[in-house]
Order: structure tokens, then C-alpha cells, then sequence
């Protein structure tokens, strides 16, 4: 995967804080198909699970089923969605809050389901002391 500009400097910022990577894993076709029958989850939900759990990586998602069987498989410390990407981001100076709000207003009027964050979560996540989970 190949990234440039902006997208690569927030990326680079989760690297560094260990929240992300990119994985080039290669998972058993036959347990795939398996996960995917007992889990109901479409296959990159499950592929991206199962990479997790055999590399130690967060799994990033804002499916609510994939990230259900998810903290099943590798734990709630290890699921992450759009709102801790954004938290995390904001932590790291790498965003200023009007940038993150800007966003989760653009995810709101685009359809997507937001959890209601108070102001005192944005300021949590500034001062780096927010749980990263949402």
C-alpha cells in the first residue's frame, strides 16, 4: 500500500505510537472460510482479525459486529475505530480539535453513527489521558 501527503504523516504519527501498521499477512484460506461461517463477518473483517490475533496489531474498524467478535478474539484493548484514530491523532498534536470535530461532523452528515462525546472527552484525548477504545 502505497500512501503520500497528509494521509502518510497521520499514519506515520500512529506508527509511532504503535496504534497501527500495515500488515502483509497471509492467512490460512481454510480457517478463513471457517471464521467467516461461525463469525457471520464479511472476509475482510475476518482476514483482518485473524492477522491481529497471529501479529499482535489493533484492529481498526467501525463495524459493530467485526469489532464485537473482534475484542472476543483479541481482546477490547486491541479495537480501535474512527473516533480513537481521531483521539489518538488529537494526543499527538498531530490534529487540533477543530480539525477532529471538522471530521466528526463530516461522518455525521455522510450517514455514519458517531457516539455522543462531550467536550470533556475531547479534552481528555488532548491531554492524552482518554481511553483510545471508540
Amino acid at each position: 500500500m502505497e500512501m503520500n501527503g497528509s494521509y502518510r504523516a497521520l499514519f506515520d504519527i500512529l506508527r509511532a505510537d504503535s496504534r497501527c501498521d500495515i500488515c502483509q499477512s497471509v492467512v490460512d484460506p481454510d480457517e478463513l472460510q471457517e471464521f467467516i461461517r461461525a463469525e457471520n463477518i464479511g472476509q475482510g473483517e475476518a482476514q483482518s482479525i485473524l492477522a491481529c490475533r497471529d501479529h499482535g496489531l489493533f484492529f481498526v474498524c467501525d463495524d459493530r459486529r467485526a469489532r464485537l467478535v473482534a475484542e472476543r478474539i483479541i481482546g477490547q484493548d486491541k479495537v480501535i475505530g474512527t473516533i480513537g484514530i481521531l483521539c489518538s491523532l488529537l494526543a499527538a498534536g498531530a490534529l487540533d480539535l477543530a480539525d477532529v470535530l471538522l471530521g466528526v461532523r463530516k461522518i455525521i452528515d455522510a450517514g455514519g453513527f458517531v457516539p455522543a462525546m462531550d467536550d470533556a472527552y475531547w479534552d481528555r484525548c488532548q491531554a492524552g489521558e482518554a481511553r483510545l477504545k471508540q
